[in-house]
């Protein structure tokens, strides 16, 4: 908890490349859901979509099979979401694709990001 408050001081004193290397060089503090969320809302706020990506591929998985077993919690949905962004972001619409299907086909998803994940689909039709 000490890391992660530190972290915390970092980002909102304006240091977001120093709250997310103490939080790299301290990896039990991302273990748990709350750790892992506060790294990648940092993650966000650097721009930095080739390190999400890297990071998502790590803890979902990289592949259409991983991801057709995923049973996203409410709480994280949001995780998922982004983690397609980010392949969005990098111009790999293909795996973008296959993400937000997996994730549209499982019947899980709150109403709000089932919403969301059909206008990423329509919009990645075009491509």
């Amino acid at each position: 908890d000490t890391v992660r408050l530190l972290a915390l001081a970092w980002q909102q004193a304006g240091q977001t490349s120093k709250a997310i290397t103490l939080l790299e060089g301290n990896p039990e503090a991302i273990e748990d859901d709350a750790g892992f969320q506060q790294y990648i809302r940092l993650l966000i706020e650097s721009d930095d979509w080739q390190r999400q990506v890297s990071v998502f591929e790590k803890y979902f998985g990289g592949d259409r099979q991983t991801w057709s077993s995923l049973t996203p919690k409410k709480e994280n949905e949001w995780l998922l979401l982004q983690f397609a962004a980010a392949y969005v972001e990098l111009g790999f619409h293909k795996k973008a694709t296959q993400l937000f299907s997996a994730l549209a086909h499982k019947g899980v998803l709150s109403d709000d990001s089932q919403a969301r994940v059909n206008k990423w689909l329509d919009y990645l039709s075009k491509y």
